[in-house]
Parts: structure tokens; C-alpha cells; sequence
């Protein structure tokens, strides 16, 4: 492969992932716009039962294809008063779940969607175009998202097929065998690219243009759960500068996510030949889903396991994050209002109504 060759496939492989981010955000905002009453309601009937809070941060996340997204709203809500760590937390774990979604998605680039994609995209964009009614306009963008999430996994996947012709490229990604380095590059480029959904499309993508990372087996594993604490750092800058308890949401956050890693993580070093036995088996012939349904396996588990310590979660969050010394008696009033919900438009109208009911 010459120079030449090589640098028109790094474009096309970040094109594919710009198409992929672009599509990701039409989408989310299309699911958004159309479920506006629904994310309204959802978020003004904010409970103590772990199980709604759940569900909750997994739909919404789900609509909008972010768990960072929806993180960052929670440390918004716990910021401005309206949602107590124990809500948030059950919120946050649901969330984990909602966002593998993506990898779904990106898994079903296995089947010939190439041509189904391209009429999502121009039907798409050309009704939202001419389209009078919001709704429609919503339904549209939605469409056309979904078309170029397709498009951009096949640019990729295209791409990943030269790079797999060339040796010093596979060499390179076989080479890397060290379980702790496969955990850290899945920390280190979602840290940078700030989506663990986007880090895991690409890892499904190489998978499915047989691209082997290290050894085989449960290598691409320890990316993925690498990816989960990459994650965070959305939430952590996203939480500088707020009050304690927002900082505590956060930190509950990593917590959940990096206690999940580390257990999984000993049972894949512990087990080998756990891919084998289990998704590779289940799943034969179909990298790209064994490695989707993986990561909706592993946040599943973890929301399982954790959900029943919420609790425990919040109690170790006020032991690290202690309250000042100094802290002034004096009463501060409440208010609906914090700048990290207007990443999502109808949760901050309805927490607008709210301001100005108790403004009034």
C-alpha cells in the first residue's frame, strides 16, 4: 500500500467517523424533539424507587444516545437542589445501559444496510427540507441520522478493509497483548473523543472488517471495558466548579462504572477462554454482535449487581466529597435552573416552568 493510498484511507476512516458523530447527534436530537412530553414528564415525576430511576436514565439515554449526556444532567439536577444523590444514582446506572443502544445499531452493519442507509439519509433530509410541522421536521432528522450512523460505519468499514491488507497495520493491533494497555487505550481515546457509543462503533467496525485486536479472544474486551471509564471524564469536567453534591454525582459515576470494569476485568483474566464459551459460541460467525452484545451483557450485570448498594454508592461519596467546615447556615434558595440541563432543551423548559411556579 503506497503513501498515497494510505493517507485517502485515514480519510476515509475519519470521515466515517465524523459522519458517524454527526448522524449520532441528528438522531438524538430528532428522538429528543419527537419524545419532547415524554422526557418532561419523565423528569418531573423524579422518584426514590431504584427501579424508575433505572428505567428512566435508560430511556432517556436511549432517546438522547449519550450517557455522558445524560450524566451531565443529572450533576445539572443534583447541582441545582431538584434530585438527591440516591436518585441520581439509580439514574446513572440505568443510563449505562441505555447508551449500548448504539453498538446495537452499529453491530447490524454485519447485513447490507448500504443501500437502505443512503434512502434514510435523502429521504431524510429532503422532508426535513420542505416539512411545516415539528413533528414531521423531528421524525425527518431522526430518519437522516439513522441513514448516516450506516454510512459512516460503512466508510469505516471500508477503510478497516485496506487496513487489514496491510501487515505492519495488523501486526501493530496483534501486538498489543498486555490486558492493562487494552484497558488504558479504551480509557484514553474515549477520555479524548468524550462518547464511549462512538469508541465502540469503531471497535465493532474493525471487528467486522477482521481486524484482530491482540491476541483474539478477550482482548477487544478490555477496550470496551476501558471505554465505560473513559466515559467520566465528561461528567468529572462537567462537575468543576459546582456545589458538593454535584461533585459526589459525579464521583458516584466513575465509582460505578470503574468497579464494574475492574470485576469484569478479573473475570476475563481469570476465565481466557470466556469470549469462546460464550459469544463467540452463541454468536458464530458475527463478531461485530458478539462484541455489541458484550457490552449490553456487562452494563446489565453491573446495574444488577449495583442497584441493591445504591445506597452504599452515596454513603461513600459523602465520605470522599466531605461538606466544608465553613459552610454559612444561612439558607440558600432553591432553583429549578442549572446551565448543564440546557444540553437538553425539554428538560430545561420544564425545569423553566418549575423556576418561574416558584419564582411566582
Amino acid at each position: 500500500m503506497g503513501v498515497w493510498e494510505c493517507v485517502e484511507v485515514a480519510i476515509g476512516f475519519l470521515a466515517g467517523i465524523g459522519t458517524l458523530l454527526v448522524g449520532m447527534k441528528m438522531m438524538s436530537g430528532g428522538m429528543e424533539r419527537a419524545a419532547d412530553k415524554g422526557l418532561r414528564k419523565l423528569f418531573s415525576k423524579m422518584s426514590d424507587n431504584r427501579f424508575a430511576g433505572v428505567g428512566g436514565g435508560c430511556a432517556v439515554t436511549a432517546l438522547v444516545q449519550s450517557s455522558s449526556a445524560t450524566t451531565v444532567m443529572v450533576v445539572g439536577f443534583v447541582n441545582a437542589g431538584v434530585m438527591t444523590l440516591f436518585q441520581a444514582t439509580s439514574i446513572i446506572m440505568g443510563a449505562n445501559i441505555g447508551t449500548t443502544i448504539t453498538a446495537q445499531i452499529a453491530a447490524l452493519q454485519t447485513f447490507d444496510f448500504i443501500s437502505l442507509a443512503m434512502a434514510l439519509t435523502s429521504v431524510g433530509a429532503f422532508t426535513a427540507m420542505f416539512a411545516k410541522k415539528d413533528g414531521t421536521k423531528a421524525a425527518a432528522n431522526l430518519m437522516c441520522g439513522l441513514g448516516l450512523i450506516f454510512l459512516g460505519l460503512q466508510f469505516m468499514s471500508d477503510s478497516m478493509r485496506f487496513f487489514r491488507e496491510s501487515e505492519a497495520v495488523t501486526n501493530a493491533f496483534a501486538s498489543v497483548e498486555n490486558p492493562f494497555l487494552l484497558l488504558l487505550i479504551g480509557i484514553i481515546v474515549t477520555g479524548i473523543i468524550q462518547s464511549s457509543s462512538a469508541v465502540t462503533s469503531i471497535i465493532i467496525s474493525m471487528a467486522a472488517a477482521g481486524i484482530v485486536i491482540g491476541s483474539g479472544g478477550n482482548s477487544v474486551l478490555y477496550v470496551v471495558l476501558g471505554t465505560n471509564i473513559g466515559t467520566c471524564v465528561t461528567a468529572l469536567m462537567s462537575s468543576i466548579g459546582t456545589g458538593t453534591n454535584a461533585r459526589r454525582a459525579a464521583l458516584i459515576h466513575l465509582m460505578f462504572n470503574t468497579f464494574g470494569a475492574v470485576l469484569f476485568m478479573t473475570v476475563l483474566l481469570i476465565w481466557p477462554g470466556f469470549m469462546g464459551a460464550t459469544f463467540e459460541r452463541w454468536f458464530p460467525g458475527l463478531p461485530a454482535t458478539q462484541i455489541a452484545m458484550f457490552h449490553t451483557f456487562f452494563n446489565v450485570v453491573c446495574t444488577a449487581l449495583f442497584l441493591p448498594l445504591a445506597k452504599v454508592f452515596v454513603k461513600i461519596s459523602i465520605f470522599i466529597i466531605r461538606d466544608k467546615k465553613n459552610k454559612t447556615k444561612a439558607a440558600v434558595s432553591q432553583t429549578f435552573l442549572d446551565e448543564r440541563i440546557l444540553n437538553t432543551p425539554a428538560v430545561a423548559m420544564n425545569q423553566t416552568v418549575k423556576e418561574t411556579a416558584r419564582m411566582c
